[in-house]
């Protein structure tokens, strides 16, 4: 399935220049703790929805003259770290 960026977004124009992300959340608690629905969730928001917007914004980028842009995807430390649940 292709998406535009206007169907991912209403506020895109029709020239893309630049794609900042930085969306997502953390889960807290112990791992086995967690339903499948919350990790299954999480994925959805934090990696495939990242994957989307990303091959949407591309897209754009690629068919825009002259082509090109800039994608810039922030994340936490939260990330990179674990956090001890006591």
């Amino acid at each position: 399935m292709r998406s535009s960026p206007t169907a991912l977004n209403p506020y895109c124009t029709a020239t893309e220049n630049v794609l900042t992300y930085s969306s997502g959340y953390g889960l807290a608690g112990e791992f086995e703790s967690l339903s499948d629905e919350q990790i299954r969730t999480q994925m959805e928001v934090n990696f495939f929805g990242l994957l989307a917007v990303t091959k949407a914004a591309m897209a754009a980028m690629r068919e825009q003259k002259p082509s090109g842009g800039l994608i810039q995807q922030v994340t936490s430390i939260g990330g990179q770290r674990g956090v001890p649940v006591s």
